[in-house]
């Protein structure tokens, strides 16, 4: 079972911290949460080499960097809320 807190981080760490979490996971994706643990945004290994792109350095901050506009499903909604949200964005 996945630990949730291992792939979450704040807006503030590095692209090098996100970098290196993506690949201790196996997981393809990070959350970026806030302070109150909400979700801000999302941070793939495409983020990071469109950030290399736009002249980004390692030590940067994922600020800025990253999908703040995620498609996303409360949890309250259940699988099939979030199979019908897949369905209506062609997931």
């Amino acid at each position: 079972m996945l630990d949730i807190e291992r792939i979450c981080v704040a807006e503030d760490v590095s692209l090098r911290k996100v970098t290196e979490l993506l690949d201790e996971s196996g997981r393809q994706i990070i959350m970026i949460v806030d302070k109150d643990r909400r979700l801000t945004g999302t941070f793939t290994d495409g983020d990071l080499r469109r950030a290399l792109l736009k002249g980004a350095t390692l030590a940067d901050p994922v600020k800025g960097f990253f999908n703040a506009r995620p498609i996303s499903s409360p949890a309250s909604g259940g699988r099939s809320r979030a199979v019908a949200i897949m369905r209506e964005r062609g997931i």
